[in-house]
């Protein structure tokens, strides 16, 4: 079977299981559309066949990627970035072994172990900048409300943006959003949210917006786009000067690492995350600096507890 008509089983096969859009696109961009994929690799070495590729061929190709440099940052891939290439490799090899009775050729590759990196969260300094540049005005409260929403309940995008009316309760204090696809799940936030919510839904109701969604865009008042979201933040983040992260997923990583920092603990952190597992709020969300690390240490130090100390 040829490799690219596989790679398009898979993708099908993902859709059918209810994979999440930005699921999908992930994959299929680390196998065959950014500059170092491994599909590409291999049609430029001859092998177009699924069942020609060998665990010398990727063991190659791995080594291969060291030496490549990023498409916008003229760079060398850094090791995360690696390890992207060869999860997805790992994913999709792995599926084609048990779709076609093929042997799989990663089975002998390690699997990328996670790397330590830098916190993603958005700094609190510059939401407050940005939440300063909202105005009184028609969109600066919508701002103001769509960005204490995303940083107050963990919510990802896509539950920002298919939020409705009826979603929302105000008084209880919580919502629901639908995520990843299809999947449903309550969040909750702080009354400060909750103000900031309901004054965005009565101006609404004011000016006589009668669509099904919470937040929409301007001028043609639709319901807003994964991307129009990540515009809307750019510019406010210009507005504000902010030099950081200011896209969506930045406010989940932000209200994860709060969470924590504030005395929450990583059981409860995964549930209101949405996780199954405790380990992937862990593995994806629990990342501090040195400095926030050793604060915590001191003020919570076994010794701190001895008498006389």
């Amino acid at each position: 079977m040829l490799i690219t008509k596989a790679l398009d089983n898979f993708t099908l096969a993902m859709i059918a299981d209810r994979r999440s859009d930005r699921t999908v696109e992930w994959y299929v961009d680390m196998l065959s559309k950014v500059n170092a994929n491994v599909i590409d690799y291999l049609v430029f070495h001859d092998v177009t066949m699924l069942e020609a590729v060998d665990t010398q061929m990727l063991r190659e190709y791995i080594v291969w990627l060291k030496d490549q440099r990023g498409v916008r940052i003229q760079q060398p891939l850094s090791e995360a970035t690696i390890n992207s290439y060869i999860r997805a490799c790992h994913r999709f090899f792995a599926w084609c072994a048990d779709e076609y009775q093929v042997k799989n050729p990663m089975n002998r590759i390690a699997f990328p172990k996670d790397t330590p990196q830098r916190p993603k969260a958005i700094d609190l300094a510059d939401l407050q900048a940005m939440l300063d540049e909202c105005k009184d005005d028609y969109w600066g409260i919508r701002n103001r409300a769509m960005m204490l929403f995303l940083f107050d309940t963990g919510a990802r995008v896509g539950g920002l943006i298919g939020l409705q009316r009826e979603d929302v309760e105000l008084y209880g204090r919580h919502a629901t959003v639908t995520e990843k696809g299809n999947k449903t799940r309550r969040v909750r936030f702080s009354q400060i949210t909750s103000e900031a919510l309901e004054a965005w839904l009565a101006l609404r109701f004011e000016t006589g917006y009668e669509g099904l969604y919470v937040f929409y865009s301007y001028p043609e008042r639709q319901r807003l786009t994964t991307d129009g979201v990540r515009v809307i933040l750019s510019k406010l983040g210009k507005l504000a000067r902010v030099q950081g992260r200011v896209n969506p997923h930045s406010f989940r990583h932000a209200f994860a690492r709060e969470y924590v920092l504030s005395g929450g603990d990583l059981a409860t952190l995964s549930v209101l995350m949405g996780h199954k597992l405790p380990q992937t709020t862990i593995n994806s969300y629990a990342r501090f600096t040195e400095q926030e690390l050793a604060e915590r240490y001191d003020q919570f130090a076994p010794t701190n507890r001895l008498k006389g100390k």
